[in-house]
């Protein structure tokens, strides 16, 4: 024992005189009474920032604990919250007793010179980091802010007799779940006419419906009256409507959000987290569609995002819960179901591999796969169970299971409606693939073409790590390929693939995230002039394009980067909304809105063509607590 303490003393010795005989020009370094000790002091645009080293007993075995102090005029973009974090973000790797003092202190001074502006680049980014203890409250009374400013709103089919729009729907589920049981709420009959905005969502959101229709009914009675409340809508029940949807986000959405930013970006600075957060809270398609068309997006969104989560967690069987309650309440989350699928398998397949290496190389190949086969049953039982309990009363036949699902999957309806930005939509202007192909054929060719373009996502998501970070860029581009090519989109499922876009590119290309943003509610302007929303359509635009442009000014500030420049595709939408006021040809009636959806197609399909070109691009550390760091040292050519 006296031999290895001797060795610890000799090597900390060595290093000592070595740092003596240095003449740094960047930083000085002073020795403290104690020989454990180090201070070194730099200046950062002439303010100055301290590094404190002190040396365990075990030292070079056991790392050395460093702790930061920087002048209050100073900023980063990266935020720590132990002395450990601090040392392995600077030296991008493990502590191992091959590093020496020089060096850790060299990559010290070059970490400050690199990652420390001065402040005032970002007004947003400024009250979040003076007010770092309130910024969860501001940033949540912010975004209630505005979304209660939206209760005042037209909603989707105001006083538009006799079947108004989604806002009656709702209501009208509400009506049918809390008047009927449950194995009718899908039947047509005299009780519940399917014409008249049958249910045709699944059976999370009936039971959705079920529970705030309850609570309807005993607030304000008249409001579900069964086939005596058509149309029903008084402020107060205006109100109760609003709030069920705030309640959705405040208990789903946002704590998800907080989660997944507390996670992935855990060493982003305070400011600057908060100040990013509030930008995907501010939104506007998701603002526009749940707060002002009226829909519950919110629920769906947030139950997917906690199975990202719980996956980034290696929580398999309970993100397989979550995924299926986001599969449940709405069908569209099916567009996340085959990145899902593929980073099981992968997670599996590691765990299985790490499993075998216990076991002798003989049975390793015998291990795997039942670990495998165990690991992905695993998965699938809490998914399916999970389903199953909410099915309970349509399970015991199988003609009521079907029922349902004709009114999940109405192929009937078409290849698509209105004018959305999808390929379908928009190659019919050439082909009127309605005239030429039966539904069952249209079908089938959409589901090839959805699958050709999302194939290339889901091989990349195998091949490049880290995995995770690979993950969200096959969400990304899996949901857009399947908003492009797949069968009777809406121009509000645009929602789904922007959420893992948002959460991939907010930090790494903002510029980008702020154009999908906007691109996105701008696809949405033909609807918004439906539901008289174009006031709110405009303000929330406009307020999010220039509260971004702040964020986005801090983010490259930080990041020593000149951003992309897309001020030519603003300018497209510019112009596009200028010819509104240009009345159409007769025989053109919607050449507006075709317009709108082919520019919005364009722009779509950019953002899948980055993202891909993006994923194949990725290299880095399998573990996802890297992810940030190593971006930021890329940034600062620090290796």
């Amino acid at each position: 024992m006296e031999d290895r303490n001797d060795i610890h003393e000799t090597r900390l010795q060595k290093e000592r005189e070595l740092l003596k005989k240095l003449e740094p020009a960047n930083y000085k370094l002073e020795f403290p009474d104690s020989s454990r000790s180090l201070e070194i002091v730099t200046e950062v645009q002439s303010y100055p920032v301290k590094f404190f080293i002190h040396l365990p007993e075990r030292y070079p075995f056991q790392s050395p604990k460093v702790s930061l102090s920087v002048s209050d005029k100073l900023t980063s973009l990266t935020e720590f919250y132990d002395d450990e974090n601090i040392l392995e973000h600077v030296l991008g790797e493990s502590w191992i007793p091959v590093i020496n003092l020089p060096s850790v202190i060299e990559k010290l001074v070059y970490y400050a010179h690199h990652s420390y502006k001065a402040r005032g680049k970002s007004l947003l980014a400024e009250i979040f980091s003076i007010h770092w203890k309130w910024s969860i409250v501001i940033v949540i009374l912010l975004a209630l802010l505005v979304k209660v400013a939206m209760i005042a709103q037209p909603h989707s089919g105001y006083n538009n007799h006799p079947k108004y729009g989604d806002y009656e729907a709702q209501r009208h589920w509400m009506e049918i779940t809390t008047n009927l049981s449950p194995d009718k709420w899908y039947k047509n009959s005299t009780e519940n006419d399917l014409e008249y905005w049958g249910l045709d969502y699944p059976p999370l959101t009936a039971w959705h419906s079920w529970f705030f229709g309850s609570i309807s009914s005993i607030i304000e009675p008249e409001s579900m009256v069964l086939g005596e409340s058509r149309g029903y809508l008084t402020s107060s029940h205006k109100l109760f409507m609003r709030i069920s949807v705030i309640l959705g986000d405040l208990f789903v959405y946002v704590p998800a959000i907080f989660m997944f930013f507390k996670m992935y970006y855990r060493y982003l600075s305070g400011g600057v987290k908060y100040s990013v957060i509030i930008l995907v809270f501010l939104s506007p398609p998701l603002i526009l569609i749940d707060n002002g068309h009226f829909q519950y997006n919110s629920i769906m969104l947030g139950f997917s995002l906690w199975a990202i989560v719980l996956v980034y967690y290696d929580y398999l069987g309970l993100s397989a819960i979550l995924l299926a309650l986001a599969l449940n309440f709405k069908q569209m989350a099916l567009y996340y179901v085959l990145p899902f699928l593929c980073i099981w398998i992968a997670k599996a397949w590691k765990r299985a591999k790490h499993q075998s290496m216990r076991f002798q190389p003989n049975i390793r190949w015998g291990i795997m796969i039942a670990e495998i086969i165990l690991t992905l049953s695993n998965i699938a039982g809490c998914g399916i169970i999970t389903t199953i309990i909410l099915w309970i009363p349509w399970i015991g036949s199988v003609n009521d299971i079907f029922q349902v699902i004709s009114r999940l999957f109405p192929f009937q309806r078409g290849i698509f409606e209105d004018k959305v930005a999808t390929f379908w939509c928009i190659s019919s202007i050439f082909i009127k693939y309605k005239n030429i192909f039966p539904i069952s054929w249209l079908a089938l060719f959409s589901a090839l073409l959805t699958m050709i373009a999302s194939l290339p996502f889901l091989i990349l998501l195998f091949k490049r790590k880290p995995l995770n970070l690979s993950f969200l860029y096959a969400l990304s581009g899996v949901s857009l390929s399947f908003f492009l090519f797949s069968y009777h989109v809406h121009e509000k499922t645009i929602l789904i693939p922007l959420l893992p876009f948002t959460l991939l590119a907010i930090i790494d290309t903002p510029e980008l995230f702020r154009f999908y943003v906007i691109i996105a509610t701008f696809s949405m302007y033909p609807l918004m002039i439906k539901d008289g929303l174009r006031f709110a359509y405009f303000c929330l635009s406009i307020v999010f394009y220039i509260m971004a442009g702040d964020v986005i000014k801090t983010l490259n500030y930080f990041q020593d980067r000149k951003g992309m420049n897309l001020g030519f595709w603003y300018l497209g939408m510019l112009i596009i909304h200028l010819l509104e006021f240009i009345e159409p040809p007769q025989q053109y009636p919607y050449l507006f809105e075709t317009l709108v959806a082919a520019y919005s197609f364009l722009g779509f399909g950019y953002i899948w063509w980055f993202t891909l070109k993006s994923h194949y691009q990725i290299k880095g550390e399998s573990d996802p607590r890297y992810h940030l760091e190593n971006r930021l040292r890329k940034k600062a050519k620090m290796s």
